[in-house]
């Protein structure tokens, strides 16, 4: 890590997406509290230790077993909250693509979908196959340097993430079952992932 990489503020990479974790976990606590329930049950979870080695999440899970045997699907943020278009990378059946586009029609908006694993916490879900998306800004030059601050954050950068983490969740949680495990090529895609992060469960 360099000295310059060092003093980076985050606010991208990725106080952007804690920040859309909190509004989401605000939105379904007030909700919850006019009666109106979800039928499973959601968690809301920021951990650190990410670009090291994925250790917060890998050490959540592991002390919390109970948790992540139950978890049938995670929706991962890293780089929120630019005025710029977001991608969505999946991890799971290729159902998933026909209820992406249903999403999109209730958001009135649409984006790119890519297939396959994402090196982030995410990965540390693939013991058990549970199903996993990332979304995201993309990539950016001044990641991980002093010149990711609070001007490239633009309140309208959140409205997408939000927008349609909520018409997933709603319609997830419609489900009587949601799809489980990955196709054969995600799996294959896997197995590079673990031999570079020796994740283990």
């Amino acid at each position: 890590m360099t000295r310059q990489s060092a003093a980076s503020k985050g606010a991208v990479d990725d106080a952007g997406a804690i920040g859309t974790v909190m509004a989401l976990a605000e939105k379904y606590k007030a909700l919850s509290d006019k009666g109106v329930r979800t039928h499973r049950t959601l968690y809301f979870a920021c951990w650190s230790g990410h670009e090291p080695g994925l250790h917060g999440s890998k050490y959540f899970l592991q002390q919390n077993q109970d948790i992540y045997k139950r978890i049938k699907y995670n929706i991962n943020y890293d780089i929120i909250g630019m005025a710029t278009p977001y991608s969505i990378t999946y991890a799971g059946v290729k159902d998933f693509e026909a209820i992406f586009e249903k999403i999109f029609e209730k958001c009135g908006s649409t984006l790119d979908i890519f297939s396959g694993p994402v090196p982030c916490d995410t990965l540390n879900l693939t013991s058990n196959k549970i199903p996993s998306l990332t979304m995201s800004n993309g990539g950016f030059v001044w990641g991980h340097t002093p010149a990711d601050d609070m001007k490239n954050i633009d309140k309208r950068g959140f409205d997408q993430p939000i927008d349609f983490s909520s018409e997933l969740i709603n319609y997830l949680d419609s489900l009587e079952k949601i799809p489980q495990g990955y196709t054969d090529d995600i799996e294959k895609q896997l197995d590079i992932y673990a031999t570079r992060y020796g994740w283990d469960f």
